[in-house]
């Protein structure tokens, strides 16, 4: 039992002594259909996650200025603005 421990620590060693570095090209050149529509899935999921509270900071914004001009405003002026 010994012996197969020890063969297997010096396997490993000469395995993990050559590093090499490959190119983007190289990791996805082994993806398939599903993986390519789930990488794309999930790019969708990113940009729709990042996207999401700018655009909520844009309406509250607009928001918050359109109620900060107060009762010098009539509703329709206000109920307009913020349906803008």
């Amino acid at each position: 039992m010994e012996r197969s421990v020890k063969g297997d620590e010096e396997a490993s060693k000469g395995k993990g002594s050559s590093k090499g570095i490959i190119s983007i090209w190289t990791l996805f050149m082994h993806a398939d259909g599903a993986d390519m529509f789930l990488m794309a899935l999930g790019f969708i999921g990113a940009v729709g996650d990042g996207i999401t509270l700018p655009v909520m900071l844009l309406i509250m914004s607009k928001f918050m200025n359109n109620l900060g001009d107060g009762p010098s405003n009539d509703s329709s002026v206000f109920v307009s603005r913020i349906n803008q």
